[in-house]
C-alpha cells in the first residue's frame, strides 16, 4: 500500500516521471498530506480488495479520470476494471448501454477499426454506426484499366489491404480508380 502510495505521489509530482503527462501534468493532484491519511483512509477497503483478488490485482483508480486522488474519487480495482477507466478507452452508449469500443464490437459483430470509423464519420446517426451490416468484398475477378485481377491481386499491386478497400468501396462508395490510386495515410 506504501508503494502504491509513493507512485500516486510520483505521477502526480515529478515532472521526469514518464507518467507525469497524464497525472500531475493534466492537472492531477494527490490530495492526502501523508501516507498516514491515505492510509487511515483506504487501509478497510484494501484488505477487503486484497482478499478477494489478492495483492498483484489490487490498484488504486479514481473513479473520475480527471478528478484528483482523495478518498471520495478512489477505489480499489483489479488491473482489467482499471484498463476500463483509461483515457485510451472509449466508453460508447447506444439504447442505454454503455460498452467500451471493443466490447461493442464484438457485439454487433464487427471489428474494431470499423465501428471507430464509423463513430468518427460526421453526419451519421447512432442507428445507422450500429445497424449497418458489413459487406463482405468480393473477391471474383473485377476490371480495372482494361485488366480483369482478382481482389487479392489488386490488394498486391497497389499495396491496399483487402480490409482498406472493402471499406473504401462499401463504406465510402469511392470507385475502383480512387480506391486503388488514393495512398493509406500514415
Amino acid at each position: 500500500m506504501y508503494n502504491i502510495f509513493c507512485g500516486m505521489l510520483r505521477r502526480c509530482n515529478n515532472k521526469n516521471h514518464n507518467s507525469y503527462d497524464r497525472y500531475g501534468g493534466r492537472g492531477i493532484k494527490c490530495l492526502w498530506k501523508d501516507y498516514a491519511d491515505f492510509e487511515r483512509d483506504m487501509v478497510e477497503n484494501y484488505l477487503l480488495h486484497i482478499e478477494k483478488y489478492g495483492e498483484r490485482q489490487t490498484t488504486i483508480d479514481r473513479i473520475n479520470n480527471d478528478g484528483n486522488y482523495c478518498k471520495e474519487n478512489c477505489k480499489w480495482s483489479t488491473w482489467r476494471e482499471q484498463a476500463f477507466n483509461k483515457l485510451s478507452k472509449r466508453a460508447i452508449t447506444y439504447n442505454g448501454e454503455t460498452r467500451t469500443m471493443a466490447s461493442w464490437a464484438r457485439k454487433i459483430g464487427i471489428k474494431k477499426t470499423t465501428l471507430w470509423h464509423r463513430l468518427n464519420k460526421k453526419g451519421v446517426s447512432m442507428e445507422e454506426i450500429f445497424n449497418t451490416k458489413v459487406r463482405k468484398l468480393k473477391l471474383g475477378k473485377v476490371k480495372y484499366k482494361n485488366q480483369y485481377k482478382t481482389m487479392t491481386d489488386w490488394s498486391r499491386i497497389f499495396n491496399i489491404s483487402l480490409q482498406a478497400m472493402s471499406y473504401r468501396l462499401n463504406v465510402l462508395k469511392w470507385s475502383l480508380d480512387k480506391t486503388f490510386q488514393t495512398k493509406l495515410r500514415k
